[in-house]
């Protein structure tokens, strides 16, 4: 269910204007935590403590927030339907669809430009000199990255240790 309410609606632009996708939340945490505790002037045991308090921290609170909001809700099919909306955020195959569609449309109507800015959204490489192959190369490599970090992974996590 979580999957069909990702393909159906995914994480709406108008929700993620008011409230940002947790995964944006989590980046911005990390990013803190690299601020202030990935410093050159601490040692690297230091760094290296504050790096596995940093990961307890963002797991552990993430699984934790995760485990709460499961054991709330009800043991119905409300429960049930809310538990699969709440799981489907942390799913993103309609993302990755959306994504790769926006280098695939430009690139079936002959606009490399178009198609090499919209790769340049999901790959960190420089794609100003990629021609068509390389340009669907580069949306390919990406797909099949993301889709584990994005879809296989989450689900495979979900079925077996639920939201947490």
């Amino acid at each position: 269910m979580a999957l069909a309410f990702d393909a159906a609606v995914g994480y709406p632009p108008r929700l993620h204007k008011h409230i940002p996708h947790p995964v944006v939340g989590l980046g911005q945490l990390i990013c803190f935590f690299d601020r202030h505790w990935n410093r050159e002037e601490f040692t690297s045991s230091t760094r290296r403590t504050l790096g596995v308090l940093a990961l307890f921290i963002v797991a552990g609170g993430a699984a934790l927030l995760g485990w709460i909001i499961q054991l709330a809700l009800p043991s119905s099919p409300w429960g049930e339907f809310g538990f699969a909306l709440l799981a489907s955020v942390g799913i993103a195959q309609r993302s990755l669809y959306e994504h790769v569609r926006d280098v695939v449309v430009p690139l079936e109507n002959g606009s490399l430009f178009n198609a090499r800015r919209a790769v340049a959204q999901i790959v960190g490489r420089d794609t100003a000199d990629l021609d068509p192959s390389g340009v669907a190369a580069a949306a390919i490599e990406s797909l099949a990255e993301s889709y584990n970090d994005g879809v296989l992974a989450p689900v495979f996590w979900l079925l077996l240790g639920g939201l947490p």
